[in-house]
């Protein structure tokens, strides 16, 4: 997953990629397996709900059997009265108790191509004799379910995966807000959907370049359905606080959210936000009472002084920061002990 966007004002994110990779799209995940009953005629429905629309390139299936003369038919829809989209007959396999085997897609007639969220069913029929796959023992497909013959088994699948040339979706950040309350400071975010997502790692800064791990949250998987989350830092520090989210996937792959900063106010020092700043954007200095009336000064990085401005106590200075992209300094007179470096991007 890679890469949060934002989307308007404020904290609201459009729906956009955090990873994408070519490949599998529906697989379930055993939690114990058996054979199907033997038979001529066995399915399996999906819904494709974890991958963009492309085509599907090739199915793994899990046997007991060897087999040979074995159709594949994929219809548009749960069960066998949709629309026929793909047949391919002359489909063989030997096995060995048992054996996974990839059935390659192509050279059959009909459409290869799906839509994404559209339910496909899978339908296996051997022209002589009886086969057997494998099945788990509970439900694992987004609306999904198995068929012996014509008839649905709600509570089982077949232990089969489905490969496509499209990109699998992204976990897609919606939201992502932090509010300051009197208990500390609040995240809140959201996301529209997710795929292998283990969970969020929220990080803080001082600095926005330096981060901590404050916690883990779990995440939902993979999901279509809009998913709300919460964490409160209950001991934000002084002044600035920047947030963010490092989202992990199940394979260990990572991105990062936007940064969100809090300002907490302070009777100590001077603070100063954001840092770092952009390039023509505000730059905001709190000035607190016990300072008094005071002189900053902006140092170059070379040491040269390139603005100087009052400032009273117990103000917010709003200042607009037409440097060049690089690393400053600012200092006070009246607080010595007080000096910051201040970073500026484009």
């Amino acid at each position: 997953m890679k890469n949060f966007h934002i989307l308007a004002i404020q904290f609201l994110l459009a729906c956009i990629p955090i990873h994408g990779i070519n490949g599998q799209c529906a697989e379930s995940y055993l939690v114990g397996n058996t054979a199907t009953p033997s038979g001529t005629d066995i399915g399996q429905s999906i819904t494709v709900s974890t991958c963009a629309s492309g085509n599907f390139t090739s199915i793994r299936i899990v046997t007991v059997t060897n087999n040979s003369d074995v159709t594949l038919r994929i219809y548009e829809g749960d069960g066998y009265n949709g629309t026929l989209r793909y047949t391919q007959t002359g489909i063989s396999w030997t096995v060995s108790n048992p054996n996974s085997f990839l059935i390659s897609l192509g050279g059959g007639t009909g459409s290869l191509a799906y839509v994404s969220g559209q339910t496909y069913t899978f339908r296996f029929t051997v022209g002589g004799g009886t086969f057997q796959l494998m099945h788990a023992t509970m439900g694992m497909y987004t609306g999904g379910q198995m068929y012996i013959g014509t008839t649905a088994q709600p509570s089982l699948d077949l232990n089969f995966s489905v490969n496509t040339d499209a990109m699998i979706l992204p976990v897609e950040l919606s939201a992502f807000e932090t509010r300051l309350l009197p208990e500390g400071v609040k995240l809140f975010w959201t996301t529209a959907s997710e795929s292998a997502n283990a969970g969020f790692q929220v990080e803080r800064s001082i600095d926005a370049m330096n981060w901590t791990e404050l916690t883990f949250v779990q995440g939902k998987g993979t999901t279509t359905e809009e998913q709300f989350y919460q964490w409160l830092d209950s001991r934000p520090l002084p002044g600035v606080n920047y947030y963010r989210l490092r989202q992990v996937d199940d394979d260990g792959s990572y991105s990062f959210s936007p940064t969100r900063m809090v300002h907490l106010p302070t009777d100590g020092t001077l603070t100063m936000y954001p840092n770092p700043v952009a390039s023509g954007g505000p730059l905001y200095i709190d000035v607190p009472e016990r300072v008094g009336q005071t002189e900053l000064y902006i140092y170059s990085a070379d040491g040269k002084l390139l603005r100087t401005f009052k400032a009273n106590a117990g103000i917010r200075i709003e200042l607009t920061v037409n440097f060049q992209p690089g690393f400053y300094l600012v200092r006070s007179r009246h607080a010595p002990d007080w000096m910051c470096r201040l970073v500026v991007y484009n």
